[in-house]
């Protein structure tokens, strides 16, 4: 499992996080689940999620914990 700040990040928290589209809206997956998130981590994560198309069997491949690869 993921892990941030020696902190292990639940699957569902990865899958929620990946379908923000705002920065507020993930900073608030992130306080949910007890992650420690700056404004901006939240914006460069956005920023990476917009130029990353993802399709539904790869988005459940990650929140699956099987791991995503660009082709």
């Amino acid at each position: 499992m993921p892990r941030i700040d020696g902190k292990e990040i639940p699957k569902e928290a990865i899958a929620e996080a990946i379908r923000c589209d705002t920065v507020e809206a993930l900073l608030e997956v992130a306080e949910k689940h007890g992650i420690a998130l700056t404004k901006e981590e939240a914006e460069a994560f956005i920023e990476e999620m917009d130029d990353i198309d993802l399709d539904h069997k790869v988005l459940s491949m990650v929140a699956g914990g099987k791991g995503w690869r660009p082709r």
